[in-house]
C-alpha cells in the first residue's frame, strides 16, 4: 500500500507541473501578495577578489618570462607573505607542506629532502646557481622559495633528477626607503631578532641589508646553539636598459647535534624523551658560509635581453656526533664520527632571451651557457670506544 501511495503522489506532482495555466495563476497570486519595493535595485551584483599566495611567474622553471600556466612542469612557490604568516626562518620548515616533497632529518646538521621520491642534499640553488654544501639554509634574506619537480638538467645543469629547490634573494628596492624589525621568543627561551633596511639613492639605484641573530633551545637536554647572518645587496642602474646587482651573504651557524633516542622493538625507547644520547662537548656542528654574486642584465631591444652572473661561494663545515645505534633495554650501543668539509665554488652563467610574435603565434628562444669550478677538501674520523 505504501508503494501505491507513493506512485500516486508522483503522478499528481507531474500533473500539476504539466499545467501551465495553474502555474501562471499561482505566480500571479504570489506577485499580488508581495508589496512593491521601489527602493530596492532590480539587480544585485556581488564581486570579490580571491586571496592567497599565488604566483604567476614561471621564469625560474624556464629562465624566460614565461607565465606559470605555460610551464609543462610541476612548480610550487612559497612566497614572502606565506613565510611571514607562518613565521618560517629555515628552509626545511618552508618545504614541510609542499606536495611531492618529504623531509629527512639530515642528521641534525643539514637540509635533506626527498623530491618525488629521490633523496638529495645537493639539489639546492640560489638565484638559479648551484648551492650544494651540506648545511642549514636560512631564509632571512630570501624573497621566496621555488620547488621544481621532475628532471630539469636542461635548465639547471647536473643533478636535478627528482627536482630542484631554488631560493630567490631579496634585492634592493629602488623606489621606497623602509626599515623593518622582527623578533620572537618561545617558552624554551629560544629567540631571534632580524632587521630589513632599504635605501634608494641616485636616480635608479638602491641598497638593502638584511641581518638576523637567533639562539636555539628546546625540551631536549643540553640542546642549544646560535645563528648569525648578514646580507648586504646593491642595485645600480647603468642607463635605462642596463642593471648591475651586487650581493653578499655571510652565515655563521653553531648548534648541538642531537641524534634522538635509540629504538627498542621497533619503537623509540620510552622514558628518555629529554635525554641526549651522546656527548654534549663532542656532538657539535658548525658551518661558516660566504656567498658573493655579481649579476648584469641588459635589454638590447623589446623582446631581446641578456644576463650574466658570476657567483663565488666558500663553505667551511665541521660536524661531529655520537649516535645511539640500538639498545636491548638495559645497554645502549653507540657509534660516531667527525666529518669536516672545506669547499669553494666558482660558477659563471650567461643567458640570451629572444621573444618574437606574429599573426597568431609567439615564440621564446633561450640560449645559455654555464661553467663552474669546485674544489673540496673532506676529512673524516670515526669514533671508537675502549669496550668496542
Amino acid at each position: 500500500m505504501r508503494h501505491i501511495a507513493l506512485r500516486s503522489a508522483l503522478l499528481l506532482g507531474s500533473a500539476l507541473a504539466a499545467s501551465p495555466a495553474m502555474a501562471e495563476s499561482a505566480d500571479s497570486a504570489a506577485a499580488d501578495a508581495q508589496p512593491e519595493r521601489s527602493y530596492l535595485p532590480a539587480e544585485i551584483v556581488v564581486s570579490g577578489e580571491r586571496e592567497g599566495y599565488g604566483n604567476e611567474d614561471g621564469s625560474s622553471a624556464t629562465k624566460t618570462p614565461t607565465p606559470l600556466i605555460d610551464v609543462p612542469q610541476g612548480v610550487s612557490f612559497i612566497t614572502e607573505d606565506q613565510l611571514e604568516d607562518q613565521s618560517i626562518r629555515q628552509l626545511n620548515d618552508a618545504l614541510r607542506y609542499v606536495p611531492g616533497v618529504s623531509m629527512e632529518s639530515g642528521e641534525g646538521h643539514r637540509d635533506e629532502v626527498f623530491i618525488r621520491g629521490q633523496e638529495t642534499t645537493a639539489d639546492f640553488y640560489l638565484d638559479g646557481l648551484r648551492d650544494d654544501a651540506q648545511y642549514y639554509r636560512p631564509l632571512y634574506n630570501v624573497e621566496r622559495v621555488e620547488v621544481l619537480k621532475g628532471p630539469n638538467a636542461l635548465i639547471f645543469g647536473r643533478g636535478g633528477g627528482g627536482g630542484v629547490i631554488n631560493r630567490v634573494s631579496k634585492v634592493a628596492n629602488r623606489g621606497d626607503a623602509f626599515t623593518e624589525f622582527e623578533g620572537s621568543v618561545d617558552t624554551f627561551g629560544a629567540f631571534h631578532g632580524a632587521v630589513d633596511a632599504n635605501l634608494p639613492f641616485g636616480e635608479d639605484s638602491g641598497a638593502r641589508i638584511n641581518a638576523i641573530y637567533e639562539e636555539f633551545d628546546s625540551h631536549r637536554q643540553f640542546y642549544g646553539g646560535r645563528f648569525f647572518g648578514i646580507s648586504p645587496t646593491a642595485t645600480f642602474g647603468l642607463g635605462p636598459d642596463t642593471q648591475l646587482t651586487l650581493t653578499y651573504s655571510y652565515d655563521d651557524d653553531e648548534r648541538v647535534t642531537d641524534r634522538g633516542v635509540p629504538s627498542l622493538n621497533g619503537l623509540p625507547v620510552a622514558g628518555y624523551d629529554e635525554t641526549l644520547f651522546g656527548d654534549r662537548d663532542f656532538n657539535r656542528a658548525s658551518a661558516e658560509t660566504h656567498i658573493g654574486r655579481v649579476r648584469l642584465t641588459h635589454e638590447f631591444a623589446p623582446g631581446l635581453s641578456a644576463n650574466a652572473t658570476v657567483q663565488y661561494a666558500d663553505y667551511d663545515k665541521i660536524y661531529a656526533n655520537i649516535v645511539p645505534s640500538g639498545t636491548n633495554g638495559t645497554t645502549v650501543s653507540f657509534g660516531g664520527y667527525e666529518d669536516a668539509t672545506d669547499r669553494e665554488n666558482l660558477i659563471g652563467q650567461a643567458n640570451l632571451v629572444w621573444e618574437t610574435a606574429g599573426d597568431g603565434f609567439a615564440s621564446t628562444l633561450l640560449l645559455g651557457v654555464e661553467a663552474g669550478s669546485q674544489d673540496t677538501i673532506n676529512a673524516r674520523r670515526n669514533v671508537t670506544f675502549a669496550s668496542g
